[in-house]
């Protein structure tokens, strides 16, 4: 497939398939206004500064793997995990979420008025130093069926999820968080 590090996608209903996004800077995927849009067996892998950022968009993402991503922390300023989801409504199905890591709040993801749905997804050795190893959940719905949660690190709460969510057949398996709850 395709490698590369930079995608800003304005347009609807668009399939992205088997495309690498690594070593991006900056949200390398970027989707809003509304966008439906799908990426179908794609790796983001090492990415900086927030590797996907979804605002007003349905986005799915499809048997994807997120790999070794980081987020931006600048206090006051910018506060984007690995995945930033705002105001939106995606879909993660059988993806898997390894080696993600950010400063603040979601090592893997984190919501703002967003109503993510995981089917089948596998987070596993993700770390922040706030709240929430895999998932920080801040307003919105979180829906996770029967996704796996292992080795998550928080520095505060949550070693895998913070901010809660309904659950359906999810497993976790040795999360810690530094103060409370070690999975949630």
């Amino acid at each position: 497939g395709l490698e590369t590090d930079l995608l800003d996608l304005t347009c609807e209903n668009t399939t992205i398939q088997g495309i690498t996004f690594k070593n991006g800077i900056g949200s390398p995927i970027r989707t809003s206004f509304y966008d439906k849009n799908t990426f179908l067996n794609c790796i983001i892998e090492s990415c900086q500064h927030c590797a996907v950022y979804c605002d007003y968009c349905e986005t799915e993402f499809i048997n994807c793997k997120f790999l070794n991503n980081t987020g931006s922390y600048y206090p006051g300023i910018l506060e984007w995990g690995p995945i930033y989801l705002r105001n939106s409504n995606n879909k993660f199905e059988n993806c898997l979420f390894e080696g993600n890591s950010f400063q603040g709040d979601g090592g893997v993801i984190q919501t703002y008025d967003a109503s993510p749905e995981f089917v089948n997804c596998t987070f596993t050795d993700n770390s922040c130093d706030g709240s929430g190893g895999a998932i920080f959940r801040n307003r919105g719905s979180l829906t996770l069926e029967g996704c796996s949660f292992t080795g998550n690190q928080a520095g505060n709460e949550g070693g895998a999820i913070s901010g809660g969510g309904n659950m359906t057949n999810c497993t976790f398996t040795d999360n810690h968080a530094l103060f409370q709850g070690g999975a949630m």
